[in-house]
């Protein structure tokens, strides 16, 4: 590890991406789709490849108003060898825009401080709860916050290498055009700009801003969205543009309160432990810093405060909504802790000393996966024998981590917090994707629901509906919402499947003259999708008397 700090560029390279294919990769191979987003962006993505609806996107069928499409074009161009939309399929953009962030945090941390700053950035990025989290799972956070950490990045270039300026500061525009045709559209330059803006001014060099060739940069930016809305408008018409208007309109309507700041902050904070610990150490050694370093501390603390300052203005309350100032927050670390590192040892530790401190927190973060998923499941009964391992180790750990504070052994020190950051974070995730299939996957139900009414055959969901339902079983369910709808769909002559729960069943009966016949009860992952089941206007078993 002391070599690695030292070296240059292609061994850190190497190292991270190693490290990315440790603790990302592997979650690729044992998820199942849970909750809502990640099945629906599936299915959109899926439309897109075999639908052909590249540019008005459509969901089950219907138009998708609610996000841009770079990301589902992404799915489908890697679901192309397949021929189908895979939970790796549509996971890997994310995946690898999360190497793609840590990467680019070793650049911009080199930029800004230099080689070791960089990569103790990186480190501490790709093993930061949230961005892990989120970087292993199908959604389109992870990449927005890499395609604005690409913009930003590419404008700090710009502002700091004049030779090739112009070439950096027109890539700036370009991916700042890319990440508002991912999510968050026109907010995106909002964020963007408004990081430029308040740098330039605390900088006192807003005369800069004849540099980033506003006229020439604002074509490209308008380049990248209308590939996407003159299709979009020719194939469908004002309606599409009324459905993305009317949806970012609701977004952006949420109220602004000091509670939405202090909910953004303390997430941001929680979701970048144990790192963030030490963020006040960035402060009380910003006066001793040179003024190249200061630049750097500036831009990347106004990220960090303008990101917060919008999302509080602009968006809903949704934690994975920080991701974009994390890499922010890790070149802001990283330069505290190179700081550190430079400090010469008051003492040297014993050979063997600093392997016992790293094997202790490995298996400390190990041991606090464990405790975690336990206690989440309600599952943690500890014996007198866990306890007593529990508090041997937590001393010892402590102990190990005080001695090194106190000898200045910060290196000794970073190392043993990146292994238990790490450990627990494999550990962790992989426990946590395992538990999700089994308590909160709608998978099964959703295959066995598809083997029951077989290919083709028309079916509803009657206040039921999720977006696995349409993923999972490769068809489109109509969605019902009201009774009259539902009678007259089960009225038909064709053969006709109906998911339905048993309360609601009841209530159809006695109210409705139908003869309908079960197919079978069925149980599904969460409360309101116990006691289901699944009928058909058409005999098959027993008839259910009206």
């Amino acid at each position: 590890m002391n070599d690695i700090l030292q070296r240059n560029g292609r061994t850190a390279v190497i190292v991270l991406v190693t490290l990315w294919l440790v603790t990302y990769f592997p979650n690729l191979w044992v998820r199942e789709f849970v909750g809502t987003d990640e099945p629906l962006y599936a299915q959109v993505g899926r439309e897109v490849l075999l639908d052909g609806h590249w540019f008005a996107l459509t969901q089950n069928g219907e138009p998708y108003y609610n996000k841009p499409p770079l990301y589902f074009w992404l799915v489908a161009i890697f679901s192309i060898p397949q021929g189908d939309v895979t939970e790796f399929t549509a996971t890997l953009p994310s995946m690898l825009m999360a190497l793609g962030t840590v990467l680019l945090v070793y650049f911009l941390g080199k930029r800004l401080f230099n080689h070791r700053a960089g990569l103790l950035s990186a480190l501490m990025m790709a093993t930061m709860h949230q961005f892990h989290q989120y970087g292993c799972q199908a959604r389109l956070d992870v990449p927005f916050g890499f395609l604005i950490t690409a913009s930003l990045t590419a404008f700090y270039f710009g502002y700091t290498d004049a030779v090739r300026r112009k070439r950096y500061l027109l890539f700036a525009w370009i991916l700042m055009g890319l990440a508002a045709i991912t999510t968050k559209g026109p907010v995106t330059f909002i964020m963007v700009g408004g990081v430029v803006l308040s740098f330039l001014w605390w900088r006192n060099d807003l005369k800069f801003l004849k540099e980033i060739r506003p006229l020439t940069g604002g074509l490209l930016l308008a380049t990248v969205l209308l590939v996407w809305l003159v299709p979009a408008y020719l194939l469908v018409g004002r309606e599409y543009f009324d459905g993305l208007i009317g949806h970012f309109m609701y977004h952006a309507k949420t109220p602004l309160g000091i509670d939405k700041f202090f909910f953004y902050f303390s997430n941001i904070m929680a979701g970048t432990l144990p790192w963030s610990i030490v963020l006040p150490g960035v402060v009380y050694l910003y006066p001793r810093k040179t003024d190249e370093e200061k630049r750097g501390i500036a831009f990347a603390g106004l990220w960090v405060i303008v990101m917060l300052l919008i999302f509080s203005i602009f968006l809903q309350k949704f934690s994975r909504y920080m991701l974009p100032a994390y890499p922010a927050m890790a070149v802001l670390l990283g330069g505290f802790w190179d700081e550190l590192l430079e400090k010469s040892p008051l003492k040297e530790w014993p050979k063997n000393m600093p392997l016992l401190a790293y094997g202790l927190a490995t298996f400390a973060g190990l041991m606090g996966s464990w405790i975690f998923v336990k206690a989440h499941t309600h599952q943690f009964h500890p014996s007198l024998l866990t306890i007593s391992v529990i508090a041997a180790v937590s001393i010892s750990l402590i102990a190990a981590l005080w001695y090194s504070i106190k000898t200045k052994q910060f290196r000794i020190l970073f190392i043993s917090i990146f292994l238990l950051t790490c450990a627990f974070e494999v550990a962790y995730s992989w426990a946590s994707f395992l538990r999700d299939n089994k308590e909160r996957s709608e998978k099964t139900l959703c295959l066995k629901i598809s083997t029951l009414i077989g290919p083709g055959t028309p079916w509803a969901v009657y206040n039921l509906y999720r977006p696995a339902q349409t993923y999972y079983t490769k068809s489109h369910p109509k969605i019902i919402f009201s009774q009259d709808e539902l009678i007259s769909f089960l009225s038909g002559t064709e053969k006709a499947y109906c998911l339905i729960n048993g309360k609601d069943y009841e209530t159809l009966m006695s109210k409705a003259n139908l003869t309908l016949y079960p197919v079978k009860k069925l149980e599904g992952p969460k409360k309101k999708m116990k006691n289901l089941l699944l009928i058909s206007n058409k005999p098959g078993e027993t008839p259910l008397s009206p």
